[in-house]
């Protein structure tokens, strides 16, 4: 990965690993199919995502502050 400022190039083999990661997650029937396609986005983006972006990605607004 190169790194140039706050954005990021994203190699081949990375782009492999997350959409192997990506394929992965959707065998998971407890993960949904909303939370996949957000989160991939988020990966694919040209900077380094914030563990604040990752939560709201997986999470929906809906269940965020419910225990």
């Amino acid at each position: 990965m190169a790194k140039k400022d706050d954005q990021v190039s994203l190699s081949p083999p990375v782009l492999q690993v997350i959409t192997d990661f990506v394929a992965r997650m959707r065998t998971d029937d407890g993960i949904e199919d909303d939370a996949i396609d957000r989160l991939e986005t988020l990966l694919k983006k040209p900077v380094v995502p914030k563990i604040e972006e990752i939560s709201a990605a997986l999470f929906s607004p809906s269940l965020e502050g419910k225990p």
